[in-house]
């Protein structure tokens, strides 16, 4: 639903064009025009007070979503991006709230199940909500004269504006379809200041491994919201060189981990000085664990109308190391993270977070948030078809029972034990 922005403001006036204006006369503005400072704030507060009226409220921590909740069901949904409206819901509150805004705002174009959202190409249909971005990847072209210079050579003003075009095009479709990308885009945009003849280069082959995969995510239903819960994965590549990366995926997924629908994906780099892979580990699960309990209010808050820690949140890692600091009584040895350390346990405690467990590096679909590599046929199965994929055996897992921290079913104990008996 697209909007023609109708921006009411405070009394402001101006002085009329010397051709018609009259003397002794000035104009006052009845609708403000761009470039007045406070005229896209005085937009967006026309459009909250209008939803507000019309039974919405804004969601905790997002002042551009609004939602109705009543009596604990979920009515509908809408999220604005300036003047455009993207409304999820029963027919009975999409047609409400489409009716509302077309009573305050003049509306050019509403439409319905297929359109265009920010640049997405979304298309509704047979209960599955599909998200695409295969007209925007066509764009994506390789560049087709590089200049033959040596490898390190600093690109020209022109050429290092061409690859900041192509980081911008990879790192919009890393955000909205391709997680795959997400570590692709952010190597691209730390050389955006620097970039070499050797760097435009690469972009040619990170243009290829755009056309090797479909670039849309198809999200269907994935349980009733009782039976739901919520699973961030996290990986870290650590490097001695240079800044370590750290890499997340949160999903919605069923009890029995059959069904799942990816929430978001993310790539970054871990601004603290690592001296380890487990620090790293460490501070990339300390980046998850903000983003999921984040989360994880919100789309309870969403379902159930308020939050009280009804959906389960469990991490899941590869780095042992790190849930065995979790689960010990003893404080780690390097004191920059203790209080690292110490939050994750708080949050156990408090139980914003079920669990933490081990999960095998083949199932790490986090993994290619770190580092270049292919997509995993589990992430594509997650992204394609909403398949967990990911093995239940809860294995290492930190838990807290009865205000103890504990870890059961320890991978390597009966190993261990082995060895001592010898």
């Amino acid at each position: 639903m697209i909007t023609k922005k109708e921006y009411i403001e405070g009394e402001v006036y101006v002085r009329p064009p010397d051709d018609i204006k009259k003397e002794g006369k000035i104009w006052k503005l009845l609708k403000p025009l761009y470039g007045l400072d406070d005229a896209s704030r005085k937009f967006y507060l026309k459009v909250k007070e209008t939803l507000q009226e019309l039974g919405l409220s804004t969601l905790p921590g997002d002042d551009a979503f609004y939602f109705e909740n009543r009596n604990g069901v979920l009515l509908g949904m809408n999220l604005s991006h300036v003047d455009d409206f993207n409304i999820a819901g029963d027919e009975e509150f999409v047609e409400r709230i489409v009716n509302g805004i077309s009573e305050k705002f003049t509306v050019s174009k509403v439409e319905k199940d297929v359109y265009r959202f920010t640049g997405l190409d979304v298309k509704a249909g047979n209960g599955k909500i599909e998200v695409s971005m295969e007209d925007y990847a066509n764009s994506v072209e390789e560049i087709k004269e590089i200049r033959k210079a040596d490898r390190d050579e600093k690109l020209t003003r022109a050429e290092l504006k061409e690859y900041r075009k192509y980081t911008g095009k990879i790192s919009w479709l890393s955000q909205g379809a391709r997680p795959d990308l997400s570590y692709s885009a952010l190597m691209l945009a730390k050389k955006n200041n620097s970039a070499t003849i050797s760097d435009l280069r690469k972009v040619n082959k990170i243009v290829e491994k755009v056309k090797k995969e479909e670039n849309k995510v198809v999200y269907g239903r994935v349980g009733d919201k009782e039976s739901l819960q919520i699973i961030g994965v996290v990986d870290a590549s650590y490097k001695s060189d240079e800044k370590s990366i750290g890499g997340m995926l949160i999903m919605l997924v069923d009890e029995k981990m059959t069904v799942a629908s990816p929430i978001m994906w993310k790539s970054k780099q871990i601004e603290r000085v690592c001296h380890s892979s487990k620090d790293a580990e460490t501070l990339a699960m300390s980046k998850l664990l903000d983003e999921v309990v984040y989360i994880a209010r919100q789309i309870e808050i969403l379902l159930f109308g308020d939050y009280r820690k009804r959906l389960p949140v469990r991490i899941m890692t590869d780095s042992e190391p790190t849930l065995e600091s979790i689960a010990s009584t003893r404080q780690i040895e390097r004191k920059g993270l203790r209080m690292t350390v110490q939050e994750m346990k708080e949050k156990l405690m408090e139980g914003e977070i079920v669990s933490y467990q081990w999960l095998s590096t083949k199932e790490m679909w986090a993994d290619g948030l770190t580092k270049e590599m292919e997509m995993a046929e589990g992430l594509r199965n997650l992204l394609k078809e909403g398949k967990c994929g990911i093995a239940n055996q809860e294995i290492n897992k930190v838990i807290c029972q009865n205000k103890e921290i504990k870890m059961l079913n320890i991978r390597n104990r009966k190993k261990k034990e082995e060895i001592n008996q010898e």
